[in-house]
């Protein structure tokens, strides 16, 4: 069991569904962020037994799909679950598809139909999963009330979370834009940035 005294915070939902970008806020805001930027993915991130020790740290861990880890139980361990709108997240994890060469074809309607559906039943999955290992309920936020409002997510992050952040910085993070899917990837680009401004 993880000592919930010193534990971290997961970040939780599905492919595309903004955990990077919270990753990111509570990065900006003086949280500790398991990972590295802009994704907050090593290798690591899909091992069971390295989530625990990160959230232990009281690490900000990012985990998606958590009914695919093999977690202990996690007491009182916060736990932020992202949603979004699923017919525009079954997009996005498309086209992330064929922007690396995952998707290999044109997708058509029945593609994002069966992806909608797919993320449809892993939710109910996760939920399910959540309740098992947390003795707390999930807090749940929109992808889509993120954007609209950023400080006032940053805020509800630090309540939750229970660390004092910098919420301006935070929601600083976020960049005005719509919530539907867009046609470019935003990770590549902060990729790019952050490495342009290591230097490297």
């Amino acid at each position: 069991m993880v000592d919930t005294v010193e534990n971290g915070v997961l970040i939780c939902g599905l492919g595309r569904c903004g955990s990077s970008l919270v990753c990111q806020m509570f990065h900006a805001g003086g949280a500790d962020v398991a990972g590295k930027y802009p994704s907050f993915e090593t290798p690591e991130s899909f091992n069971g037994a390295w989530v625990v020790d990160q959230l232990s740290a009281g690490r900000v861990v990012k985990v998606l799909d958590p009914f695919r880890y093999d977690l202990p139980d996690l007491g009182e361990t916060p736990v932020i679950w992202l949603d979004r709108n699923p017919k525009q997240q079954a997009r996005s994890i498309i086209k992330l598809g064929v922007a690396f060469g995952q998707v290999t074809r044109s997708p058509t309607g029945k593609d994002f139909g069966g992806m909608r559906k797919l993320l449809e039943r892993d939710r109910l999955k996760a939920m399910r999963f959540l309740k098992q290992v947390c003795k707390v309920k999930p807090h749940v936020f929109k992808f889509e009330d993120i954007i609209a409002a950023p400080e006032w997510a940053a805020t509800q992050f630090t309540i939750v979370s229970k660390k004092y952040l910098n919420v301006v910085r935070m929601a600083d993070q976020v960049i005005e834009r719509r919530p539907e899917c867009l046609p470019n990837l935003l990770e590549i680009e902060q990729y790019i940035r952050g490495e342009n401004a290591q230097g490297n």
